[in-house]
């Protein structure tokens, strides 16, 4: 075998044995997962922390066992006459439709856009609503119920005092937050405004329709020199005598 095809035979071997250990080294990478869901932005991540997402779950639980609670009432045998009854009836029911329906949903668009101020404030305002409503029912309960009646509502009144107050803190927040984004874009344009006016060059201009301005001329002092001597002979001669 020459020394050419033994080289040849060589390299072939050794490109073959080393190919699967480069392989075994870096193999094809897979493709990742997709992620599912819409990761929050940065500002919205420090609006929703654990102890919140927390707070509306007990809300949720809290609007069930309240539905719950009215539901079991006893209203059309309450000891009182019949507009007292229908009055709390139509409270409750009021309340049972906006604990089952509306604030579901404005828990949801919080948890979505916990940063949003406006989604907030719906749901601080909802709330509001609700514990004066439910306050009138309870104390009717009180009133004209069973203590049992009376009990569960004011447990429920409570727990929904609670987190309207931490929606109350959480606006505040919001609000203030909000505030301070909207001075720092005015003082940002403000600033840009003025770095883009001094970069401006200054330009002259010149209006080649302006008339040229008329050069005024002096009178020379010979002139008037000459002009004073004349005038004095005139008045040293007098009518009918000529002048010397």
């Amino acid at each position: 075998m020459s020394i050419r095809a033994f080289a040849a035979l060589f390299v072939a071997i050794f490109l073959t044995s080393a190919l699967p250990n480069c392989e075994a080294q870096n193999p094809p990478s897979e493709p990742q997962p997709a992620q599912t869901g819409t990761p929050m932005q940065p500002q919205e991540n420090q609006f929703y922390s654990s102890e919140f997402g927390q707070a509306l779950t007990g809300l949720e639980q809290t609007a069930m066992s309240t539905v719950g609670d009215l539901s079991r009432m006893k209203i059309d045998k309450w000891k009182t006459d019949s507009s007292v009854k229908q009055q709390t009836q139509n409270n409750a029911d009021s309340v049972q439709r906006n604990l089952s329906s509306a604030l579901p949903a404005l828990i949801q668009q919080v948890r979505a856009t916990p940063a949003n101020l406006t989604a907030n404030f719906k749901l601080y305002r909802n709330m509001n609503a609700l514990y004066d409503v439910l306050i009138s029912v309870a104390e009717s309960a009180g009133a004209f119920g069973s203590k049992d009646e009376y009990r569960a509502l004011e447990t429920d009144l409570g727990r929904i005092d609670n987190f309207r107050r931490v929606m109350g803190d959480r606006v505040e927040t919001l609000s203030t937050f909000k505030d301070s984004q909207v001075t720092q874009l005015q003082n940002q344009v403000r600033s840009q405004a003025a770095a883009q006016a001094n970069s401006l060059p200054q330009r002259v201009i010149v209006d080649d329709n302006e008339p040229p301005k008329k050069a005024t001329r002096k009178k020379s002092s010979a002139k008037k020199s000459a002009a004073q001597p004349a005038q004095g002979q005139s008045a040293q001669t007098g009518p009918g005598q000529q002048p010397k």
